[in-house]
Parts: structure tokens; sequence; C-alpha cells
């Protein structure tokens, strides 16, 4: 599941990677270009077979990597983070692109959120080093994020913070159909101590009933973006108006 969360925070973008970017420039460095980087990505994402094509980062050196993995949990390298997913499990194409995943890849790289892929790479070496966590700087505020992007101290909150995080995680406007979103995300929590079902909070603002996957791709985001706690250490049951229980999955 957790390579889904960054496979969907590294989407969602509306231009090409700033090439005097700090991972433009590592990237360069590693390859030789970036042109020569995304050849060999592609390569990688072109295997013959079904799982994850990655862009590594070795915590300690720094250098970075292409590297093929067949699932989620097993033959990670030892000592790297990933920056960039790419799921090339048949489910992510074959709906829209059948058998040709080379459109996909395609695809893929025209909607790769650089603005969020470049902020990792000194964020993980930097917590592997015993670093600070990242704090973000919006006008006059100061946002202090754990080391996945969650918000430290939740009571800090507001609009402000919550632009300070959008702009981090690569969504670039909090329009009032978010922003009623991420509100009523903060009220269930306050209620219920627990992540929503997905449909009754479009159902509840009176929006479409996929409004948070259309606004935000992932979930996650949303939830980031109100600045409530990780999700590992609070209940994800949810109760609908009939007092029914529910698992709420986010992802595959």
């Amino acid at each position: 599941m957790r390579l889904h969360e960054y496979y969907f925070e590294n989407l969602g973008g509306k231009s090409g990677i700033d090439k005097s970017g700090k991972l433009a420039k590592k990237l360069e460095a590693a390859f030789g270009s970036y042109e020569m980087w995304e050849k060999d990505f592609r390569a990688v994402g072109a295997m013959r077979g079904i799982g994850w094509a990655v862009l590594y980062q070795d915590v300690v050196s720094g250098a970075l990597i292409n590297f093929w993995i067949n699932e989620h949990d097993t033959a990670h390298p030892a000592g790297c983070v990933p920056l960039l997913i790419m799921d090339v499990f048949e489910h992510a194409f074959m709906i829209d692109y059948g058998l040709k995943r080379a459109d996909y890849i395609e695809a893929f790289f025209k909607n790769v959120n650089w603005t969020a892929a470049e902020k990792t790479p000194e964020i993980a070496v930097n917590n592997r080093r015993g670093v600070s966590m990242p704090v973000l700087e919006y006008g006059p505020v100061k946002v202090e994020l754990d080391d996945e992007g969650f918000l430290v101290n939740s009571d800090a909150w507001n609009e402000k913070v919550a632009s300070a995080i959008a702009d981090y995680l690569g969504v670039q406007e909090l329009t009032k159909e978010r922003i009623d979103i991420i509100r009523f995300m903060r009220e269930y929590y306050r209620q219920f101590n627990s992540f929503p079902i997905l449909r009754s909070v479009c159902k509840n603002i009176h929006q479409p009933r996929e409004c948070v996957n259309e606004e935000f791709i992932d979930p996650l985001k949303a939830w980031k973006i109100a600045g409530l706690p990780n999700l590992e250490v609070i209940s994800t049951n949810s109760a609908d108006d009939a007092g029914k229980i529910y698992r709420m999955l986010v992802g595959d």
C-alpha cells in the first residue's frame, strides 16, 4: 500500500522538471543528463513482467539509481529510499491503454509532480542522518512536518498552514471545493477519531461522489493538508449515518 501512496503523491504535475533544480542536477551527475536518466527509467518500466519502476536514493552517499521491484515489501535495495515511483502492474494501465505500456509510460511522464519529487531527496537523507524534520515557510508561517509529510502539531492548523502543506505536496491551489473537503475531514476526525468513508465526505458537502479523488488524486494528500495525524496511529474504521462500521481502504 505504501508504494501506491508514494505513486499517487508523485502524480498531478502540469510541467516538466526544473532543469536548474536540485533533483535535475543530481540526475545529471548520476546519469550524464536528465534525458539519459529518463531513457533508463523508461527502459526499467518497460521490462517484461509486472511490478514497479523506482528511482531510489542511497541515504548515505546520496547516489541515485533506477531499480525494478516485483512486490511492495520485498527486494528494495538496502539503505535506499524511493523518490519517484511508477506502477507498472497491469491494473495501472490496461483499462486506459490495453497492452500499450509505452503509451502509459509516456502519459506518466506528462503527469509527474516534480515539485513533490524534488523535495524528497534532502528530506530522505537528512532524516536518516538525524537532522531535524522539514520546516516549511509560507510567508510568515512556519510549518513543521514529520518525515512522511504529516503536520507535527495538529492544533497549529489553519488555512495558511494548509496552503503551505498543499504547496509542499504539489497541490497548486486550495479551491473552495478542496477547503470544504479538508474542513469536513477535520470535523469528522474530531468527532470519530478516524478516517471518513470518502463518498460520505462528498455526500455531506454536496459534491460529486468521487470528489476527494478528483480534487486530490490521493486521499492521503487531503488528510495531510487537513493537518491530521498519521493514519498508522489512528483507527481507520468509519461509521455511516446508520451506525454501520466499515474498513476504510486507501489505494489498491
